[in-house]
This record gives C-alpha cells, sequence and structure tokens, in this order.
C-alpha cells in the first residue's frame, strides 16, 4: 500500500506539532517512523508546499518508509497528490482533508483517509489520542457565521 499524507494538512490538525515552528515537517516524520512497525510493508510519502524560503522547492527525501516531498514554484501539495494518484498504482490511500484533493480522489476510485482517522490509527498502542486536536461542535449560530463569512448564505 502507499500512503500518500497531505504533511501540512495533518500538522495543521496535530495537537503536538505547530504550523509555526520551523522543524515542523521533520516532527512529523520523526512522528509517524516512531509508529510505524519495525518491518512496515507500506509506502509513505509526505507531500509538503515548496513556496517556502526554508525549502529548496522540489526536494526530494527518504527516511525509512517515508519519502518526502516539496513542490516547486507555483504547483500545491495538493496538485503533486492528485497527480501522484492519477499516474501511481491501483493500491493508495490518501491523507488529507482537503476538499479538492477528496473531489479528485473520488473519481480514481482511491482510498481516502481523514487527517484525524490516520492520527488515531497511529496511535493505537499509544493510549489515547493525544496527538489529534479536539474537535469542536459547530452550533447553529457557528454554521451561520461560517457560510456567512465564505458567502453561502440562503
Amino acid at each position: 500500500m502507499h500512503i500518500i499524507i497531505d504533511g501540512y494538512n495533518v500538522i495543521g490538525a496535530h495537537a503536538s506539532i505547530c504550523l509555526s515552528e520551523s522543524d515542523k515537517e521533520a516532527q512529523l516524520v520523526e512522528w509517524i517512523l516512531a509508529r510505524l512497525p519495525e518491518r512496515c510493508k507500506d509506502q509513505y510519502t509526505i507531500v509538503f508546499d515548496g513556496n517556502s524560503a526554508l525549502h529548496a522547492a522540489g526536494r526530494h527525501a527518504k527516511q525509512g518508509p517515508i519519502r518526502i516531498r516539496y513542490t516547486y514554484g507555483d504547483e500545491t501539495a495538493d496538485d503533486v497528490i492528485i497527480k501522484m494518484v492519477e499516474t501511481g498504482a491501483k493500491k493508495v490511500t490518501v491523507v488529507s482533508d482537503d476538499n479538492d484533493i477528496k473531489y479528485h480522489i473520488k473519481k480514481k476510485r482511491v482510498l481516502m483517509q481523514s487527517v484525524a482517522q490516520f492520527i488515531s490509527i497511529l496511535n493505537q498502542g499509544f493510549g489515547s489520542n493525544p496527538d489529534a486536536k479536539p474537535q469542536e461542535e459547530m452550533n447553529d449560530y457557528a454554521i451561520s457565521q461560517w457560510l456567512d463569512a465564505f458567502g453561502q448564505t440562503d
């Protein structure tokens, strides 16, 4: 199985890794590696947007069963993930909460896993799920505020 991970999407939902930290990518890789079985047969690819001045765009790296990829120029992690699914093997799972990715993945009949599911699965055997940010309940007021903010009113 090839698991393609929307890197910053996972970091954004992770309780112990902050998007503002300079080594957030390395922290994510270390967190995943610490939770994989010793003889992992799955292949992981974490895709990050590479337009930050801190990263060499298009850079590739590998740590154990994890490949790390930063995008080129104007290309986004979403673009790369969608291309990987379109040109890749059949046994693929994509980890993301991004709606554009979900839309394209659905067409390809590829397995989709939410970020919360991914964090929860990797935390099995580590007690509760300490690395997932708590999910807030959306009440009617919060939903209407969200819809107003994004121009989606009745």
